[in-house]
């Protein structure tokens, strides 16, 4: 009799699986856990994201996988048109346990194909539904009760995109950018299986190796780890590999689009980021960077300016950023330059030393906020350039911030040939050559450039042919001397300090043919001139002649005096009788 029973049990038992596990009833347990999964999908994306969700369709496969067709972001706002800032006709998701067993729904895999990604900007720079992607960025959101973690909801092995576009415009204006045909894919691993970082800081911690290209433009690729919970992205490597030319010009923003045109690049960069950016506050970054420039071309105005190469390398850390050194190469010679960009108050200084030099009463004070007609003119004529680049009101926001950070600079610049800097259509003859080196150290407040840089340096040209030069000439007619020569043996030294809107020249010597020049005075920002010269043939004689010279130069200095007035384009000179400037 036992024996019966515990047969029938088991037949009966597996009866009952076979009919659980059957295909017949596989639909309807799909169909009593679609709305379940379908409500969790949504509360979820809507706790997470401030856009409206739109779907078309949502269907759920037993056991894991889940359809949604076309899915919709679009952004609110009281005061701006409603805008669809994603739409993607196919999302496929897999989940990481059955959600019919209870407990919160998590997501294991995300599969979008030909989806559509829309960036509009506003005049000011805000990006419509992305500025404000995420409820977190809300501090009142963040304090809600029981707040489930993002780790909580994602588990994720692999984002896969096909197909991808972006779209990039500016709000009231035709061109856009368009990137299409983009694929790529991020294979996700938990702290468990990641190789390439240390991700045990948290469960929120993944790795991310992933690459993105689109031939004939960029090549981007990245590797590093990622804390969705707190978006701090730890990168090990981001390369990327930049083509800018006519043919790429069509898949870059419209404010890059007429830059490029109307400066006719061309060229190619190479550029990699290390460390950690903080999603959440830029502040909190800790990089490095470098660029690598191939050789480019460009026109500034009328001048065409090739640069064989170019490099840099640079850091972000404690809000203070180093650039240190750039290099350049173009013609013929090197051009290395130093930057540091720091807050104008602590101006990149330890917070003990920074404190120190605010309460001593000695150290820099901030740019003071009132401008003058002049610079409110300079500004003006700044942004009256840039306009059909940079949105007005950006560039109000821009110089804003800008009006809070300080840039210490030097740039060295070694021996480039001034011949190679002409207009495209200037004439061989009106060109001027030599060798042009300098040593200049300075510093400025980055939103009041013409008000607040200071600094000096010194210049020197060697092996030149400067007679065609407006002074030059312009003495020349007045002593009724011939100097031009096309032996490259005229020179240039000169001493400056920088500051109040002007160039002091603390002492300027130079041989033009047999002209020769000392003297001091100021060159305006403006292109103003206010020089007093000792100029002639005896000069040249004096530059030649060592001590003797120095000492007929004591004399002459009394007797022959030049005064230039006017601009740079158009000096006028006059004769100081004895030293005396009767015409002022």
């Amino acid at each position: 009799m036992r024996r019966r029973w515990k047969i029938l049990s088991i037949g009966t038992g597996m009866l009952a699986l076979a009919a659980a596990t059957s295909p017949v009833w596989v639909p309807l347990a799909a169909d009593l856990a679609e709305p379940m999964i379908r409500k969790q999908v949504l509360e979820i994306a809507s706790d997470l994201l401030k856009p409206r969700i739109e779907i078309a369709r949502f269907e759920y496969t037993f056991p894991l996988s889940v359809k949604i067709l076309e899915l919709r972001l679009i952004s609110e706002s009281k005061t701006d048109a409603e805008v669809v800032i994603l739409q993607a006709p196919d999302v496929d998701i897999t989940l990481d346990r059955i959600p019919i067993l209870g407990g919160p729904i998590v997501f294991r895999e995300f599969v979008l194909d030909g989806a559509t990604a829309r960036f509009l900007s506003k005049q000011d720079g805000e990006l419509l539904g992305w500025s404000d992607l995420l409820k977190g960025d809300d501090p009142a959101e963040d304090e809600k009760e029981n707040e489930r973690p993002i780790s909580d909801i994602f588990s994720i092995d692999k984002i896969e995109v096909k197909d991808f576009a972006v779209e990039y415009a500016l709000v009231g204006v035709e061109e856009k950018m368009v990137l299409d045909g983009l694929d790529f894919e991020i294979d996700s691993k938990s702290k468990q299986g990641s190789k390439s970082i240390d991700l045990g800081r948290g469960p929120g911690w993944y790795e991310v190796d992933t690459r993105l290209n689109r031939e004939g433009l960029f090549d981007i690729s990245v590797a590093g780890g990622l804390d969705i919970d707190t978006l701090m992205l730890d990168i090990s490597s981001l390369d990327l590999d930049l083509i800018v030319d006519d043919d790429s010009t069509s898949y870059l923003p419209p404010q890059l689009q007429g830059i490029v045109k109307a400066r006719r690049i061309d060229g190619r960069i190479d550029a990699s980021i290390s460390g950690t950016i903080d999603l959440d506050d830029a502040r909190r970054d800790d990089t490095k960077f470098s660029v690598r420039l191939r050789p480019t071309r460009l026109a500034i105005d009328d001048y065409n300016v090739e640069i064989s190469k170019g490099t840099m390398e640079g850091s972000f850390k404690d809000e203070v950023l180093r650039i240190d050194p750039i290099s350049i190469s173009l013609f013929d010679g090197t051009i290395t330059a130093t930057a540091k960009i720091a807050d104008e108050v602590r101006r990149g200084l330890p917070d003990a030393v920074a404190s120190t030099t605010s309460n001593s009463g000695d150290g820099p004070e901030p740019a003071e906020l009132e401008r003058s007609e002049e610079e409110i003119a300079g500004q003006k004529a700044i942004q009256n350039l840039s306009q059909d680049f940079v949105p007005s009101e950006a560039f109000d926001a821009a110089l804003k911030v800008a009006t809070g950070l300080r840039m210490f600079t030097t740039l060295d610049v070694d021996r480039i040939q001034l011949s190679k800097i002409h207009r495209i259509k200037e004439e061989p003859t009106d060109q001027v050559s030599g060798l042009f080196s300098a040593g200049i150290e300075a510093d400025t407040n980055l939103g009041r450039p013409l008000v607040t840089f200071g600094g000096g340096g010194e210049i020197e040209v060697v092996d030149g042919v400067f007679g065609s030069r407006p002074l030059i000439a312009g003495l020349a007619r007045l002593m009724r001397v011939v100097t031009f020569s096309g032996r490259e043996k005229d020179w240039l030294t000169m001493t400056f300090l920088i500051r109040d809107r002007q160039v002091e020249i603390q002492t300027v010597e130079a041989l033009a043919g047999a002209i020769g020049l000392r003297g001091t005075g100021r060159i305006g920002f403006d292109g103003t001139l206010d020089l007093s010269l000792n100029g002639g043939p005896l000069e040249g004689l004096q530059a030649t002649a060592g001590t003797v010279g120095r000492l007929t130069g004591w004399i002459t200095d009394r007797l022959a005096k030049y005064v230039v007035t006017g601009s740079v384009g158009s000096p006028r000179i006059s004769v100081a009788p004895l030293g005396i400037r009767i015409f002022d």
